[in-house]
């Protein structure tokens, strides 16, 4: 199988040369397997990954990509792609190794490859600036290359950008109406900047159209929870609380948690923080319950603490409620202190013990957050 790649790229330097193509450019050309890898296992590995990912099973598109480096170490989509996975579930310190491979194999990469590879790792290493300046270097001599646009548009995103992503988003829909995925992150950035009920208007139609166009995308975890959040901004809390209910039916313990805690943002729209407590409660227990990883814990535990200091002091259970709020925050350092939190998550720890008034231990929250962040990261 490993000689199917260079047949390819003989084949397609002949077709090249048919159509016209300068011996000149054509003997100029990266060889296929350089400009990917020369394992076919490795890139068909690579490519399972690329599904999985875009399916919504993280761990299955980790496990692809992991396999395509044991067969071609030296495999910088894989690294890039594997490093951009492990940032995205929130383990920078596993991320950091894979960007860096990804960075250093770039250079032996075609331009638009290499390109493509370090626009990916800078998003990922949280230097969305540099992402986006060298996407748009690109873009002012290939206009209509809808890869690298996107790239551009998830990096503005991904830094908060959100109206030079919806400008990117928007060229994209206008080149290609068809891509579904492109629509639901255009559906992203109009409720980031739902400051009207206009903006969180077209994001409901952007993912009603991406919804039309792929079926599948309104069962996929992460989207679906944020389209039930973008209902009750709306001010649609039923059809939202159905969103998040059907995830409890879903039988997948990840959605129960999920469905639990979007109840629980519901009720607090709704100004019903017990009840949301309630509902954080049971998502604390599905994560312990399935072993999920520390980083949901901790956030869910705050999450609640928040709800429950904002019961009010002249309700019956108000004491109660302090202690409990008391009790998740003390849980919740205890875990960030002992596992590799991300920063990110510490800094809203550390800000949920200073709202509390627990200054010394905010303060410890800080210096653990200061040693772990990394150079150059900008969330961090």
């Amino acid at each position: 199988p490993d000689g199917v790649l260079p047949a390819l790229d003989t084949v397609a330097a002949a077709l090249r040369r048919a159509l016209g193509e300068s011996a000149r450019s054509v003997r100029a050309r990266v060889p296929l397997p350089a400009a990917t890898t020369a394992s076919f296992a490795a890139l068909a590995a690579h490519a399972d990954g690329e599904a999985a990912f875009d399916a919504g099973r993280l761990d299955d598109a980790k496990r692809a990509w992991r396999l395509a480096l044991a067969y071609d170490s030296a495999f910088a989509l894989a690294h890039a792609a594997l490093g951009a996975a492990l940032a995205w579930t929130n383990e920078p310190a596993a991320a950091a190794p894979h960007l860096a491979a990804a960075d250093r194999l770039a250079a032996a990469l075609p331009p638009r490859e290499a390109l493509l590879t370090r626009v990916r790792t800078a998003t990922w290493r949280g230097d969305r600036r540099a992402a986006m300046q060298l996407g748009r270097a690109w873009l002012a001599e290939h206009p209509d290359d809808r890869t690298v646009l996107g790239q551009v548009g998830y990096a503005a995103l991904r830094g908060r950008q959100y109206a030079a992503a919806r400008v990117a988003y928007e060229r994209l829909v206008r080149l290609d109406a068809r891509d579904a995925a492109t629509w639901v992150n255009l559906a992203t950035v109009r409720r980031a900047e739902a400051g009207s009920p206009a903006a969180l208007a077209a994001a409901l139609d952007a993912y009603a159209r991406a919804f039309a166009l792929d079926t599948a995308l309104a069962r996929q975890l992460t989207i679906a929870h944020e389209y039930a959040g973008t209902l009750a901004l709306a001010g649609r809390a039923d059809s939202a609380a159905g969103v998040f209910r059907a995830m409890l039916a879903a039988g997948d313990a990840g959605a129960r948690a999920r469905g639990f805690r979007g109840l629980a943002f519901v009720a607090e729209h709704r100004g019903r923080y017990a009840e949301a407590a309630r509902h954080f409660a049971e998502a604390v227990r599905v994560h312990r319950a399935i072993g999920d990883n520390v980083l949901s814990e901790v956030r869910v535990r705050v999450l609640r603490a928040e709800a429950l200091d904002a019961i009010d002091p002249r309700a019956a259970g108000a004491p109660a409620a302090a202690r409990a709020a008391s009790a998740e925050r003390d849980t919740a350092l205890r875990l960030a202190l002992a596992r590799p939190v991300e920063p990110v998550m510490l800094g809203y720890l550390g800000a949920s013990l200073a709202r509390a008034g627990r200054a010394a231990d905010a303060a410890r929250v800080a210096d653990v957050l200061a040693a772990r962040a990394q150079p150059g990261s900008a969330p961090d």
